[in-house]
């Protein structure tokens, strides 16, 4: 009886040994096949990704619109349709795509003085000028851009006898309306013309007919807003 009964205990310990085995191997198969499965989720999403940015790039095109001037693909420069961040509607720009590796969308162009700068809020908040001369894109459209996705900033300076300077930025971002389209970010990288922004971060816009207690409004002493 007591040798019949050690045989069955070590017949008991050899099953539980092929059973921890076989639990062992499920417990791997599981592991590998869940990593399989999330890296098929990932794959599977990358390329709806990829064919949804396909999908809206061919709609764009279709349209003879354009997303950004970084993403225009002739890489000329000239007037483009830019569709909003929200997809809503559209507006013609002026990509700049000479200067700096290209990808610019030119927002304020200033050359000869026809075009009248000193002007009120309200000029300033929707835009004025021509793509075709001097403008002001818009303080509204400004903040919808550079709020949706990260912007970089070029101001380039030419004088009458064609001396050049610039100053490039490489964060820029304007504020809302209920903000007062406030400088919100600016980072200075380098540049011949000096770093004259980053003092004025958090500082509200203002044009001569705009106050705040809060700044001295030199908009009308100097006679242009900013």
């Amino acid at each position: 009886m007591d040798l019949v009964m050690k045989q069955q205990s070590q017949k008991q310990m050899q099953q539980q040994a092929l059973l921890d085995d076989l639990l062992w191997a499920v417990n791997q198969l599981n592991e590998v096949l869940g990593r399989n499965i999330t890296l098929l989720r990932r794959q599977t999403e990358n390329i709806l990704m990829q064919k949804n940015a396909c999908a809206k790039h061919e709609k764009l095109q279709q349209n003879n619109l354009i997303s950004s001037c970084r993403e225009e693909l002739s890489r000329r420069t000239g007037k483009y349709m830019l569709l909003t961040p929200d997809n809503t509607e559209s507006f013609e720009v002026l990509c700049d795509q000479t200067h700096f590796g290209g990808g610019w969308l030119v927002f304020q162009h200033r050359y000869d003085g026809k075009e009248d700068f000193n002007r009120g809020w309200d000029e300033y908040r929707n835009g004025f000028g021509s793509l075709d001369h001097e403008f002001w894109m818009g303080l509204e459209r400004l903040h919808q851009l550079t709020s949706s996705r990260p912007h970089e900033l070029l101001v380039e300076l030419r004088d009458f006898q064609g001396s050049f300077v610039y100053a490039r930025y490489q964060r820029f971002e304007i504020g809302s309306a209920a903000e007062d389209y406030m400088l919100k970010k600016i980072e200075f990288n380098n540049g011949t013309a000096g770093d004259s922004l980053t003092q004025h971060k958090g500082l509200k816009f203002l044009t001569f007919d705009r106050e705040t207690e809060e700044q001295i409004n030199y908009a009308a002493e100097y006679e242009g807003a900013w």
